[in-house]
């Protein structure tokens, strides 16, 4: 098993290079998923992986949010069901949202988040969604921490992991759980592989 628990929608979020690519493509290794990347594929992370890793990896690439959309309301039950998927992976969610402009209609985030939820429900499928964290954006009394996804992404997620970086050294915060759960962990990021160096709760 991998390092994250996962309960509903479970969002890991960070800065850039703190290190969330990395530990979405380490979960990838411990079973069957779709990869669902916006951008380049890191396929150098595998190296050294058994040839089964990658045997049990479908990868998707997809350019816009309505592709995305396209993709998860026609195929990817299918695809669960064919290949005996455990994990969907969408790294990185607001990269999409970005590209196309802030007044965009967030219905379609809701159809698709929506859509994952029942194949979390359904198949016990995990769904984790790798996002960038801009900075929070304050409106009135709400604050928002992903101006990106908007105030509504917040009651889409359950579950949501933050990683965070200070210097050389890389953090993993559990900072929403429905167990209340709180845990901090230490990671390093090797060649191909990710380690946890230490585990703290509270």
């Amino acid at each position: 098993m991998g390092l994250l628990k996962y309960y509903g929608v479970t969002e890991l979020t960070g800065c850039p290079g703190s290190g969330r690519t990395a530990i979405a493509i380490e979960e990838s290794k411990t079973r069957p998923t779709i990869y669902i990347t916006t951008t380049t594929f890191c396929i150098g992370r595998y190296k050294g992986s058994p040839p089964e890793v990658m045997d049990r990896i479908v990868v998707k690439y997809v350019q816009s949010i309505e592709y995305l959309a396209s993709f998860v309301m026609n195929s990817i039950e299918r695809i669960i069901v064919e290949r005996s998927i455990e994990l969907v992976v969408i790294d990185s969610l607001d990269h999409l949202l970005a590209t196309e402009g802030m007044g965009m209609d967030r219905r379609i985030l809701f159809s698709i988040t929506n859509k994952l939820k029942r194949m979390n429900q359904k198949h016990s499928t995990d769904v984790l969604v790798v996002t960038c964290h801009y900075g929070s954006w304050t409106v009135g009394s709400f604050c928002i921490p992903n101006p990106i996804l908007g105030l509504q992404w917040m009651y889409m997620v359950n579950t949501r992991y933050v990683c965070s970086k200070d210097g050389d050294r890389r953090m993993l915060r559990l900072a929403r759980s429905p167990l209340k759960d709180s845990r901090t962990w230490e990671f390093e990021i090797g060649a191909s592989s990710v380690s946890v160096v230490s585990e703290t709760s509270g």
